[in-house]
């Protein structure tokens, strides 16, 4: 799950430096530029991902933090396999809102 968010950020940040819609808050830049990607930027690009998207997301994020820092703690394994069911269960969503970020991305290329 940690590395299905950091496929993610990285693709974000991407898109982010393409579309010249970067970060200035380095304190918070995670949850800022996920943030960002569910927002339209006018007359720019359309939003990347839904507000289902992001909320899912955000909650990968904070787990991938926890799990990150989390040396000497216990695991709540019914968290985590709450949170794996609800990834599983919203991927197609997910994928969906990518798909439709790469057809903008073509029409955009079309347009040249």
């Amino acid at each position: 799950m940690a590395s299905l968010y950091t496929a993610a950020e990285d693709l974000f940040r991407n898109v982010a430096r393409y579309f010249e819609n970067t970060v200035e808050d380095l304190t918070r830049w995670h949850r800022e530029l996920l943030r960002r990607m569910s927002l339209a930027v006018e007359g720019v690009r359309r939003e990347v991902i839904s507000r289902e998207s992001f909320q899912l997301l955000d909650e990968l994020r904070r787990f991938r933090h926890f799990f990150a820092h989390a040396y000497d703690v216990d695991l709540d394994f019914e968290r985590i396999a709450y949170l794996a069911r609800k990834t599983l269960k919203q991927k197609d969503l997910l994928m969906g809102d990518l798909e439709g970020f790469q057809r903008f991305l073509l029409d955009l290329l079309e347009q040249r």
